[in-house]
């Protein structure tokens, strides 16, 4: 197991039973709920908001559909050349059609998703950010 998972992050219920619980391999992962805040248990779901966001995604999907068609139709109407097809890619997520759609789903992560415990200990940094810092979690020695 641990040639996939550092022992260090396994929890301690089954580091015991990995053959290389030695001390100084940094000791096992040992997980502490962190209770929901008062606030937390306020959360709740804006109808008029999830809506109005889930209305303006789904025009941006449709110009984001349009945009990919285009340019697949710019790629392979180079008489079937894929030399800097990658290139192309990458330019394609730079236009201004894939902005407002990422935004638009930090928008809606705000108003859909319940803080959770990765919330709670830090490791997520805010709602909606996708910010992730799994150094957050400490082994427990």
């Amino acid at each position: 197991m641990t040639k996939y998972i550092p022992l260090k992050h396994l929890p301690a219920e089954i580091s015991d039973k990995v053959e290389d619980s030695r001390p100084e391999s940094g000791g096992a992962f040992k997980y502490i709920y962190v209770p929901p805040s008062e606030e937390d248990l306020r959360w709740t779901i804006d109808e008029t908001l999830k809506q109005k966001l889930n209305a303006e995604r789904l025009k941006l999907a449709d110009k984001f559909e349009e945009f990919v068609g285009q340019w697949a139709e710019k790629v392979l109407s180079n008489e079937g050349n894929i030399n800097g097809l990658s290139g192309a890619y990458d330019r394609a997520l730079d236009e201004p059609v894939v902005a407002p759609l990422k935004q638009n789903w930090v928008e809606m992560d705000k108003v859909v998703r319940f803080p959770t415990h990765y919330h709670r200990v830090g490791v997520i940094t805010g709602p909606g950010n996708g910010n992730v810092d799994w150094k957050k979690i400490k082994p427990v020695n």
